[in-house]
Parts: C-alpha cells; structure tokens; sequence
C-alpha cells in the first residue's frame, strides 16, 4: 500500500486523530497483512502478541460462549482498531475470534512497537489514552444494561451486532420478527427497548437505534 493510501487508512483511527503523516510514524515498526475471505485474523503471531488497525475491507467478531456457540459482536471497519487489550500485561486469554468477512489488509503493531509508537508520538499517546478511557465507560455501561435482566442483554448484545461504525442500527426485520429470533414476545422487546432507552444506553430517532457509548472506539475487541 502507497504511502498516501496508508495516510488516509491510518487517519481513520482515532489514535492517530489530528496526527501529521502516520504512515511515516509506523514505518519500520509495523507489517501490513492481507487476509481472505473466512481467514482467521490472529492477534498473536510467533508467540507475540500485536495489535491491528483494519485498513481496507471488513472482520466479523464473535466470542466463544459456554455451550460452544459463536456470539456476534461487531463488525471491524477500515479505521478499526483491535487487539489493545491483550497488550501491556495481558497474555492474549479471552481474545475475540476474528475472521475476515472479504479481502482485507491489517496493519499490525507489537507491543514493543507500540510502546515506541508512543514513546515517540506524545499525540498518539493522548489519543490511546482518550481511546481506551472511551472504552472503559462503555463497558461500565454494558455492565449497567446486563445487571437490568437477561432480556436486556439479549437485546443489546442483538443491536451490537447490527450496529453500524456510527453505532446506529436500523433494524432488518420487523419487531415480531426480532422478537422471535431473541426467543421473546413483542412486549417483553418493547419493555427491553424502553429500559435500554431510559438506562441511556440507545436512543432512538424515526426509526433508526443509536447504541449511546458504541463508538468505533469503544468497541475495540
């Protein structure tokens, strides 16, 4: 990828917000990778654990639950950052599995080469900074609506998976047709739905659903 390509991919990433020629800073500490359709996205290589800025393309992210099955998460989007928390202490336990769902380039960091990133870059450094603040609210809020009871789970775990890069969700099917397929009636979804809306988790505007703390950042894996 030509550096001005690698430019407008990298300014996508909100540790690089408002930062001067960011291919010019990961130059020599990172490595850009192309994955196929189905391909597993791994954040650990060699034994080494890195992390990764989608640049081009899409990723599917799921997570192993107990009986077997694969939860959807989200969807990685060019811009995306992802990996960060298995880094600075972690050993990569609990990663989410990550598969690309087209033809699609990953930039990947080691940690070595992210503490240099940052070392080097006071601008990123407040930028991660930011970023990962922004996500720790937003899992403290993802805590909140799995206290208020299982069906608000279900539903919220449901409207992440659908959620845009904007965190906005339109929904697909009709609300008796969503209700089935979270295995509740359609007053137990529109009970569900206020209570997210009033905890402030969504709002929700002509239609459209808005997940309040579901920034790109936030929903880092």
């Amino acid at each position: 990828m030509k550096s001005v390509q690698l430019n407008q991919a990298l300014c996508l990433c909100e540790i690089f917000s408002g930062t001067a020629d960011p291919a010019e800073k990961v130059r020599g500490i990172s490595e850009t990778v192309r994955f196929q359709r189905g391909e597993p996205i791994l954040t650990v290589s060699e034994g080494e654990l890195r992390a990764g800025i989608i640049l081009k393309g899409s990723a599917r992210v799921t997570k192993k639950t107990e009986s077997g099955h694969s939860l959807p998460m989200t969807t990685l989007t060019p811009g995306r950052l992802f990996g960060i928390a298995g880094m600075f202490g972690g050993d990569g336990s609990g990663i989410s599995e990550i598969v690309a769902a087209q033809s699609t380039d990953v930039l990947f960091m080691t940690e070595s080469g992210l503490r240099r990133l940052i070392r080097e870059n006071p601008d990123v450094a407040m930028n991660l900074i930011a970023y990962l603040t922004q996500r720790i609210r937003f899992l403290n809020s993802k805590i909140d609506s799995f206290t208020a009871g299982n069906t608000e789970m279900k539903l919220l775990m449901f409207l992440t998976d659908l959620a845009d890069n904007d965190g906005c969700v339109k929904l697909p099917f009709s609300v008796s047709e969503c209700a089935r397929r979270l295995d509740m009636g359609r007053a137990s979804f529109y009970r569900a739905l206020d209570s997210l809306e009033q905890s402030g988790t969504i709002t929700r505007t002509d239609g459209v659903i808005r997940l309040c703390s579901s920034s790109p950042a936030a929903r880092d894996v």
